[in-house]
């Protein structure tokens, strides 16, 4: 019989070894392919975003070069360019060309658009009135796209021996009477941008094999490129959704057939140059910007079976009655970090385990009373105890927020700073208690100007704060609508212990970024604002911008 005992002891244990090993070697098999594909997706995010991150960084600096040129030409048309001193014209104008080598070619024209005076004398005396540089620029700034100059190409040195492309700038002149005698124009080389993609790019083509592409949105040619690629037209996906205004990365197929992790973004100028909408790609070979995933693949295969083998080894020492015990406690940690409210599981006979559970359960008890206490704290940091709207805390952290919103998706932030009108009046008259329920009432009024993912803040007394998200394209008509409806609210009387009270408001307002690009001088700027409007009779708005005493 024992020897029976004995024989049945060991195939139950050796089946309990089977099962569980098995059942080990599933869940590592399963969190490896998923480890593998989140380390893949991981990886593609990180290289996409890197491709991203590059392509903007490309896009502004081509920008903030065409920018600080046009300020450049724009600073020289400002020069009176007497046709009568041709000599002191051309002089300074080549003195700049000596400067800035990436001016190809300076030349001012008079009212009829023949060239008076340019750099090297190089077409002096020709009609440029055909062209887009005087026909656009007779009224306001020109520029004009990349095109080849085929006339003024053939003139200029060519140490390259490439096809030579340009980059139009040009300004109306004016004389002191206001009337139009002429363009100062100016003809930029396309090898600054050459030279912009060999300085940024040829480190990440070494290091990683990224290629860069500038393409033009109007005919989809490439602009700028690695060799042999100039001039050729793509039919991609990120390139139409690089039209639509989007930036972003995926992984595409190109027409050579090969996948590619491929970036996406277009300019879309800087300061006052509006831009001319060029559309950067950057492409990684899939290949080899995930290659790293197969190197991870095979340590997470290697992990998997030494830790199965070592599993069952540990299993074959362990018995029923302390694997269960264990099981138990494990799947109610697993359903606690997964958020479910779960009783730790209680078992006796093994002093360690139960001194385990207890230990959990205090543990589980003391982290749920801490967050209920922390989350409960937190509320009451960032609301005000009497009206019960945002406090200062509250506005620095949505701030925050706000601000990395609106830059994604191009708004503005439009701030109205308010401070209540007749109110000490009410507080002195009738007591604080009834000036404690004007104030509520107040604050509902404003919550009901404003919508719901903006802002209404009590900074402190009878001052308040809202701060809304407008369009770009006309925050100040917003703020004026916003600010007309909030004096009309607090105007209207207040019903308090059967006595009607009337108040006002005067309001400041300042708008992010275009009036300052910190989110604290803003708000600064609003509180000025809103003394000036004080100063000029109260029961009105001013703008930050606005010094005349007056917005309404």
């Amino acid at each position: 019989m024992k020897s029976s005992s004995n024989q049945t002891s060991k195939r139950l244990r050796t089946h309990f070894v089977m099962i569980t090993a098995g059942m080990i070697l599933t869940l590592t098999l399963v969190l490896s392919t998923i480890a593998n594909h989140s380390a893949s997706r991981a990886l593609q995010d990180q290289v996409g975003n890197a491709l991203i991150d590059t392509s903007l960084l490309l896009s502004h600096n081509l920008d903030q070069f065409m920018w600080a040129r046009s300020v450049e030409v724009e600073l020289l048309s400002q020069f009176g360019m007497d046709f009568e001193q041709p000599e002191q014209v051309r002089d300074l104008l080549e003195a700049v060309q000596a400067k800035v080598p990436s001016f190809a070619w300076f030349g001012v024209t008079n009212a009829e658009g023949v060239v008076q005076v340019a750099t090297g004398s190089l077409l002096e005396g020709m009609s440029i009135a055909h062209r887009p540089v005087f026909l656009n620029a007779q009224d306001d700034v020109f520029y004009g796209d990349v095109h080849e100059a085929q006339l003024l190409a053939s003139l200029l040195p060519n140490p390259s021996g490439e096809a030579m492309k340009f980059v139009d700038i040009s300004f109306p002149l004016f004389d002191d009477n206001g009337d139009f005698r002429g363009v100062l124009a100016a003809h930029l080389s396309w090898d600054w941008a050459r030279e912009l993609q060999r300085t940024i790019m040829e480190p990440l083509r070494e290091r990683h094999n990224i290629q860069l592409f500038v393409i033009s949105p109007e005919s989809g040619a490439v602009l700028l490129g690695p060799s042999g690629y100039v001039g050729q037209v793509f039919e991609l996906e990120s390139l139409e959704q690089a039209k639509l205004g989007s930036d972003g990365f995926r992984i595409e197929t190109w027409p050579n057939g090969r996948k590619y992790v491929t970036g996406y973004t277009t300019a879309t100028g800087y300061q006052d140059f509006p831009g001319f909408g060029w559309i950067l790609l950057l492409r990684e070979d899939e290949q080899s910007a995930l290659a790293a995933v197969s190197q991870l693949q095979m340590i997470i295969w290697s992990a998997g079976a030494l830790f199965t083998v070592l599993f069952a080894f540990f299993s074959w020492r362990v018995t029923q009655a302390v694997t269960a015990p264990l099981q138990d406690i494990t799947l109610a940690a697993q359903r606690l970090s997964r958020g479910e409210i779960v009783a730790i599981p209680r078992h006796q006979g093994i002093r360690e385990i139960e001194s385990l559970e207890h230990s959990l359960h205090s543990l589980v008890t003391n982290l749920t009373q801490a967050e209920s206490a922390l989350g409960y704290m937190e509320s009451q940091a960032h609301r005000d105890a009497l009206t019960g709207l945002a406090n200062r805390n509250a506005l620095k952290k949505y701030m925050q927020v706000a601000r990395q919103h609106a830059e994604q998706q191009h708004k503005s932030l439009t701030v109205l700073y308010l401070d209540l009108d007749k109110f000490k009046p009410v507080n002195d008259t009738y007591g604080h208690a009834v000036g404690d329920a004007l104030l509520k009432q107040v604050a509902e009024r404003l919550q009901q100007q404003i919508r719901q993912d903006e802002l209404a803040v009590r900074l402190g007394g009878d001052e308040f704060l809202l701060v809304l998200t407008t369009d770009d394209r006309c925050p100040q008509a917003t703020g004026a609508m916003v600010a007309e409806r909030v004096l009309s609210a607090l105007s209207a009387p207040f019903e308090i212990n059967h006595t009607s009270l009337q108040i006002g408001c005067t309001i400041g307002i300042a708008i992010w970024p275009q009036d300052s690009q910190s989110i604290d001088s803003v708000l600064d700027l609003a509180d000025r604002a809103l003394y000036r409007a004080k100063e000029a009779g109260r029961n009105r708005y001013l703008f930050a911008r606005d010094h005349n005493g007056d917005s309404n």
